[in-house]
């Protein structure tokens, strides 16, 4: 499995969220995804900007929403998530439906993924909290976010699709 372990500055994303309860969350935010990049595909792909479209269409241009997602529970009510489908934010209007998140800055061990997409991050995440932290000796959970980078240029099925699965990291006491 190939993790690296890299400092992070603060990172301020813009996206859309969905709150949800804490234990639908693997159920629905594959769903999230693929209606997302269905709708906005042809923007998500790195075709030419959008002409004549409207706010919301040229902030997920504009800011490559759909690169990053965010996971967390800050700010929901108890036994809820929030999660973000992002891009970096690049600075202009935030439209309706649309927030900013910031990043704190972080250690982030990096998990790199391939496959297709589903079957890739459903893999990656039983190694991370099954194997990964349980035994590593060097790290711990640092954090309350977690973050996936998407590789858009790529169909998501593709058998050599890749994409990475970022976790907030902090070195254990005696390290």
């Amino acid at each position: 499995m190939d993790v690296s372990v890299e400092k992070h500055d603060s990172i301020k994303f813009i996206g859309k969220v969905w709150d949800l309860p804490f234990e639908e969350h693997l159920e629905k935010i594959p769903g999230y995804l693929d209606d997302f990049e269905q709708k906005y595909k042809n923007i998500l792909r790195g075709d030419k900007r959008p002409v004549d479209t409207g706010r919301y269409e040229k902030a997920v241009y504009d800011n490559r929403i759909g690169e990053y997602d965010a996971f967390t529970d800050i700010g929901a009510k108890e036994g809820w998530c929030r999660f973000m489908i992002a891009g970096v934010y690049a600075g202009g209007d935030i439209p309706n439906g649309m927030e900013l998140w910031t990043i704190p800055e972080s250690y982030w061990a990096k998990f790199y993924c391939e496959g297709p997409l589903h079957t890739a991050i459903n893999s990656i995440k039983k190694y991370i909290w099954y194997e990964w932290l349980p035994g590593n000796f060097k790290y711990e959970l640092g954090g309350d976010y977690f973050i996936t980078n998407y590789c858009r240029s790529m169909e998501t099925t593709a058998i050599d699709y890749h994409c990475e699965m970022w976790m907030p990291v902090k070195k254990r006491s005696g390290e």
